[in-house]
């Protein structure tokens, strides 16, 4: 096991994207050989125990025999069968996920795997998402959608575009990702294990949540009990009788009679306390691996250590598993002949209704945080991969000190881009209530710098690693005025969208309470559809509302004039050059102080033959 962080996780993807490989292929043809004798052993039994019945009389005893020696190896071989079946998934899913890893390092966004299940947002949180590239088809959730998509995959994203929790919260998240991410082996096991997994879907989630939640007065054990010490002594009856007197079938067929009115009752309560969640625990069957893991693992600081006591003090997964052999035994009603087989000798559903109403009078204030609490450690670990996958990322420093930089980076970049295309530049907003105004040409890179602002204060919040050489920031909630749309239908149009928008940040920041973390703004090209005049005083407007409010943030302009004294200026230019009749552009993406001095309008025409 790798307990130090690879030097070079494309070497490490690598290598396991090739061993596993090799691995899968050798499963395969083990695989096929069993399969092929499991089928031999079946066409042998059933043409054996033909002969057997058709044949000579002296013929028949061997051919019986026979018979009941490849059934018995039948039955071995589908054991044999399962076996293989779960290495040679496992050795595919571990390519899976060592391809992933690749993928993902590359940003080669067509051969990541797709994203899975989106969990549902607020609407300002949808914004939020939106604006910066949180979700999507090119998102900062395809780089965390590694582990099962409901649980950990759902939870990081709603850390991502949720308000900060206390600073506390932060640190104990930032403690555990600063400790998984050395664990590569580790985490790569969380990953395959969820690579190519659909089962734990919200759906899911929700109706087992919602069967847990259920009053405690439905879970009362005694009836069932009672039933099934009845059951228990009918059965005992009916053995006592058939070897006593195995003539006396009709004494016997009486009690069968009681013990088939008992399972009845007990059917019937089981589908009622079942109703709508038996196949939604069987998509939760991955949760027990998911806990599995955890608690095999050596202990980790932080949030994830805390996950790990829990699940280890209330005996989660031998609890979970325990429903689940329950729930395989309640699926035997698909199979009715054995299960009124069952039922008339033993009572099974009895029995089922008993051991699913002790479960849940168990389990049933403990299991719903588990899943919860499983989450949580599923989304460190998907936070952590992000760290594993850059080392270079740095862990930011999240404080609340107000007289202290809201924002301070040192070669922060955009998570987003493909390390070989990425400019790293410095991002300092002087003190609360500061305003960076970012000018500059068309596609210079003043939008890319504002959302690497935002995408990696989500992620410092969220207790992940940052696209950073050093970062601190303050404790802050993140409003957004990026991707702003008209409305047709309601009669919005783009600019009364942009001052509506405006208005809901303007408010968030003037709101006053005593754990109100300040807002930080990150406003692209603002209010489009007015004179430059118009738009260059109600910018002016909107900033001081927010400065005074104690809010920091950038906007981008083309106008620099915006700016206000005190406000700090930075602009990103281009290189422009002609030759034989051609114009070039060059952008180097680096920010420098001082106001825009260029613009390409004309330029961008002229390159499209629209002079």
């Amino acid at each position: 096991m790798n307990d130090v962080t690879p030097s070079d996780p494309v070497a490490f993807y690598a290598e396991i994207a090739q061993s596993a490989g090799a691995e899968t292929a050798r499963r395969t043809r083990i695989l096929e050989r069993v399969s092929l004798a499991r089928l031999a052993a079946a066409v042998g039994s059933i043409a054996a125990a033909g002969t057997a019945v058709g044949g000579s009389p002296d013929g028949g005893p061997p051919w019986a025999l026979t018979a009941s020696v490849l059934a018995l190896a039948f039955v071995g071989l589908v054991a044999v069968h399962r076996r293989a079946r779960t290495l040679h998934d496992t050795a595919r899913r571990r390519r899976g996920a060592a391809e992933a890893g690749l993928a993902r390092i590359a940003r080669d966004w067509a051969a990541m795997p797709a994203v899975r299940w989106v969990p549902p947002l607020t609407d300002a949180q949808q914004v939020l998402a939106r604006d910066l590239g949180v979700t999507g088809d090119i998102s900062l959730h395809r780089l965390v959608d590694m582990t099962t998509p409901a649980l950990g995959s759902a939870r990081a994203v709603q850390w991502l575009v949720s308000d900060p929790p206390a600073i506390s919260v932060i640190a104990a998240r930032a403690a555990s990702v600063a400790a998984l991410r050395t664990k590569a082996d580790d985490l790569l096991r969380f990953a395959a294990a969820a690579h190519g997994h659909q089962r734990i879907l919200g759906r899911g989630v929700a109706h087992f949540t919602a069967w847990l939640g259920c009053s405690s007065g439905h879970v009362g054990t005694a009836v069932p009990t009672m039933l099934a010490a009845t059951s228990a002594l009918a059965a005992a009856v009916i053995i006592g009788i058939l070897a006593a007197a195995p003539t006396a079938a009709g004494a016997a067929t009486l009690v069968i009679a009681v013990q088939v009115t008992i399972s009845i009752v007990a059917r019937r309560r089981v589908n009622a306390e079942l109703h709508g969640v038996g196949d939604a625990i069987a998509q939760l069957e991955d949760a027990i691996g998911v806990m599995s893991r955890v608690t095999a693992m050596a202990d980790v600081p932080g949030r994830f250590g805390e996950v790990q006591a829990e699940l280890r003090r209330d005996g989660a997964v031998a609890a979970l598993a325990d429903l689940r052999r329950l729930l395989d035994w309640n699926n035997i009603r698909y199979t009715p002949l054995a299960h009124w087989l069952l039922n008339a000798s033993v009572g099974l559903d009895v029995y089922i209704w008993r051991g699913v109403r002790r479960w849940r009078a168990r389990h049933l204030g403990h299991a719903a945080q588990w899943l919860d609490s499983s989450a949580d450690a599923e989304a460190l670990a998907a936070l952590a991969t992000l760290g594993f996958d850059h080392p270079r990322w740095c862990l930011a420093t999240v404080h609340e000190a107000d007289d202290a930089s809201p924002l301070d980076a040192r070669a922060l970049g955009h998570p987003l881009l493909a390390p070989e295309r990425l400019v790293a530049n410095d991002l300092r907003l002087d003190g609360r209530g500061a305003v960076s105004v970012v000018s500059g040409s068309n596609m210079a890179g003043k939008t890319t710098y504002l959302r690497a602002a935002g995408l990696n204060t989500l992620l410092a919040q969220a207790g992940g690693p940052a696209c950073a050489g050093s970062t601190q920031v303050r404790r802050c909630r993140v409003r957004t005025s990026v991707r702003i749309e008209d409305d047709l239908g309601g009669g919005v149009s783009l600019f009364m969208a942009e001052a509506m928008r405006l208005r809901a940040i303007v408010a968030e920041a003037e709101e006053s309470g005593a754990n109100q973390a300040p807002v930080l703004f990150l406003l692209d090209e603002i209010l489009h559809g007015t004179n430059a005049h118009d738009r260059r005083e109600a910018t002016r407007l909107v900033l001081r509302r927010l400065t005074a409010a104690g809010a920091s943030g950038l906007v981008t302009t083309h106008d620099p004039a915006i700016a206000a004294a005190g406000d700090r200026e930075l602009h990103f230019r281009e290189t422009i050059s002609a030759g034989g009749g051609e114009f070039r552009m060059d952008f180097d993406y680096t920010a420098r102080d001082g106001p825009a001095t260029t613009a390409n309008a004309l330029a961008v025409l002229r390159m499209l033959g629209l002079d």
